[in-house]
C-alpha cells in the first residue's frame, strides 16, 4: 500500500511510519513529487 502524506516535513512522515510500523506501507510525501508548496493549514484542531 502507498500512502501520501500531504506535507514536505520529513518529521511528519517519520511520525506516521513509527505509528503504523506494523503495516507494510510505502510512505510518500509531497517532496517525492517535487512539490515544494505546503498546503494551507488554517483549520482548528478538534479535541
Amino acid at each position: 500500500m502507498k500512502v501520501l502524506v500531504g506535507s514536505t516535513n520529513p518529521s511528519k512522515v517519520q511520525y506516521f511510519q513509527t505509528l503504523l510500523a506494523e503495516y507494510t506501507i510505502q510512505w510518500l510525501s509531497l517532496a517525492d513529487f517535487s512539490i515544494a508548496e505546503e498546503p494551507e493549514e488554517n483549520g482548528a484542531t478538534k479535541k
